[in-house]
């Protein structure tokens, strides 16, 4: 048996490809949306990380991605599909963003995380994978996915719901690499 043992992996260019930077972690408790800017150009996968996220209303959660012109509002295709324990199936189905839960009712937490990974350097075009639980209420499993072109590099994206509603609890962060 070998084994290979490496302190940093390096490509052509001398740098490691496999980084992965880790944001600040936001108390979801309060306000109607957590944004992150400042992802650096040229980022590959950001993966967004909600444990116990709550809010006050019925309003779906969701993510908008955006490059250094803005937020991107339109174009999204993504569903989410969530499984009860009652063995009832529903789905969140969304064009101004990626759904990130499926089912929300007020006070009940949501764990989940969202990984969102660049398709072709050349076009643009991020595809987003979902998983995540509910442990309050109705226990719940919830998958899903989508996409969107931002016709630039990604460096901002936004958590929000598709209301008013206000986070209630939780915490949220994100890695990207």
């Amino acid at each position: 048996m070998s084994k290979l043992v490496v302190e940093e992996i390096e490509n052509a260019a001398g740098a490691n490809p496999y980084n992965i930077t880790l944001g600040t972690s936001v108390a979801s408790t309060s306000g109607t949306a957590i944004t992150y800017t400042g992802i650096p150009a040229g980022v590959k996968r950001v993966t967004i990380i909600g444990k116990d996220v709550s809010t006050n209303g019925s309003n779906e959660m969701r993510t908008q991605l955006g490059t250094s012109g803005g937020l991107v509002t339109s174009g999204y295709d993504s569903t989410i599909v969530g499984l009860a324990n009652s063995a009832s199936c529903a789905t969140n189905t969304q064009t101004n963003a990626l759904a990130i839960t499926q089912g929300i009712g007020s006070g009940e937490t949501r764990s989940w995380h969202q990984t969102i990974c660049l398709l072709d350097d050349s076009l643009d075009v991020w595809y987003c994978t979902v998983v995540g639980s509910r442990k309050t209420g109705e226990n719940e499993c919830f998958s899903g996915g989508g996409w969107v072109d931002l016709s630039g590099d990604l460096t901002q994206l936004k958590i929000f719901m598709d209301g008013s509603d206000v986070f209630d609890s939780g915490r949220i962060n994100i890695t990207f690499e």
